[in-house]
């Protein structure tokens, strides 16, 4: 009996599958081809030398400096990354800060305007920066915040903004009003609601919103070099300098350039891994599974 059972599945399993799936998956292969084979020869290449025997010296750029022409020098690059973690941390905490209470008003509450102001977040958030850089520079001037770092976390945070609220909106659109008004009903105020019924039941739009911006300020690069003199703000610019803007050339041997690259993703593939349970729980529309 058991026998005929697990026959009878097994043909259900065989008849659901899609006609020609392995046509997809060599399509798939291919394209995906395309991403991992530069990642292959980035792995490979920063943990050998020119002549391709097995070297870790490429990576001595972390304690040491690096020579780009000559009496020019990068300085090691600890500097560098501890501005990128703090540019990335302020930038993600700030963005959260703002956007969850933002959010919830838009989302729960009614006043005059907020339609408009609805309105306007998708406008803003689609709006090209590079319009907005001469607008950038008179502020920074105005505030005198022209090369420091925390004008251009400034600037960043103003413009992840807009996208950031509509985002976080939408959750809380999804979170349905009766456990906020039962809550409500036991005595908590509204504050108190917020901060121990919505905030919690909206934990993966906060993660989305966090983790999204957190990689959007380590991986800036424009804002950085436009706004900050120097080679080594951070480590996007500290990379940066090892390419020659004018020709393209590299101004470090390959290896080295390849284990600053590497070295630059393996906290965009930690944060990923730390963070895709919860991640892996949205679902459009910000509810969980």
């Amino acid at each position: 009996m058991s026998d005929s059972k697990t026959l009878r599945l097994g043909r259900m399993r065989d008849d659901d599958r899609p006609y020609g799936v392995w046509k997809f998956l060599l399509v798939i292969l291919v394209f995906s081809a395309v991403i991992l084979v530069p990642y292959g020869w980035l792995i490979t290449s920063a943990f050998r030398d020119t002549s391709g025997a097995w070297t870790l010296s490429n990576w001595s750029f972390l304690v040491k400096e690096t020579q780009l022409r000559r009496g020019i020098h990068l300085p090691p690059a600890i500097k560098p990354l501890m501005s990128s973690f703090s540019f990335a941390i302020i930038m993600a905490a700030s963005v959260v800060t703002i956007t969850v209470p933002a959010a919830y008003a838009l989302s729960r509450t009614e006043f005059q305007g907020r339609r408009l102001m609805a309105k306007l977040l998708i406008v803003l958030d689609a709006f090209p920066q590079v319009a907005l850089l001469t607008s950038f520079i008179m502020l920074l001037s105005k505030m005198h915040l022209v090369n420091k770092l925390i004008g251009v976390v400034f600037l960043k945070v103003a413009m992840y903004l807009p996208g950031s609220i509509w985002l976080m909106k939408g959750f809380f659109d999804h979170i349905s009003w009766d456990i906020e008004w039962a809550s409500i009903v036991d005595g908590a105020s509204r504050f108190k609601t917020f901060l121990r019924i919505i905030v919690p039941a909206a934990k993966p739009g906060i993660s989305v919103i966090l983790v999204n911006s957190f990689l959007s300020g380590w991986g800036e690069y424009i804002l950085i070099n436009l706004f900050i003199s120097g080679h080594s703000a951070t480590m996007s610019s500290f990379i940066g300098a090892m390419m020659d803007g004018e020709d393209g050339r590299y101004l470090v041997p390959p290896g080295v350039l390849a284990a600053a690259c590497f070295f630059y993703i393996i906290p965009v593939i930690i944060t990923f891994a730390v963070s895709q349970k919860t991640l892996l729980q949205v679902r459009q529309g910000g509810s969980k599974q």
